[in-house]
């Protein structure tokens, strides 16, 4: 399984040298000596910021339909959307809690997209589009004693 059959066979139209150039730019991977190494499991884009738009673009979208669906679904239709919060953690805590969380969150959605994967449809055309996404929020303390 080469890299470029890789890209050929995942990723539509992108040529190789381009998923290359992305996936280097992001950290995600280093070409050494002929070989690409994977350094990250999962690739968040870097500094560009038309794919980290069309990232926010996305997952705001699939929440609001989610949401919009739990609100008008029979009770055993509902999609799943749960959230865990605490309005008072100890402020020198949140750090060690961001850190934590991203372990965790990263072990799980890596956990599923390898069930993901061994689920797949033969074709595009007999697959469906499913997604989970998590998050991570903290109140910016100097933007509300501005409100």
């Amino acid at each position: 399984a080469s890299f470029s059959a890789l890209v050929r066979k995942y990723s539509g139209d992108v040529t190789p040298q381009s998923m290359l150039r992305v996936l280097a730019d992001a950290a995600t991977v280093a070409h050494e000596d002929g070989h690409v190494r994977l350094l990250e499991h999962a690739f968040v884009p870097g500094s560009d910021p038309v794919e980290k738009l069309h990232i926010l673009g996305s997952d705001v979208g699939e929440l609001i339909s989610t949401i919009d669906h739990n609100l008008t679904a029979d009770e055993n239709d509902l999609r799943f959307q749960r959230k865990v919060f605490n309005h008072r953690v100890d402020p020198d805590a949140v750090a060690e809690f961001r850190a934590l969380s991203a372990e965790k969150a990263q072990a799980l959605l890596e956990e599923l997209d390898a069930w993901l994967a061994r689920h797949e449809a033969k074709t595009d055309a007999e697959g469906r589009y499913v997604s989970l996404g998590i998050y991570f929020h903290e109140d910016d303390k100097d933007s509300e004693k501005r409100s």
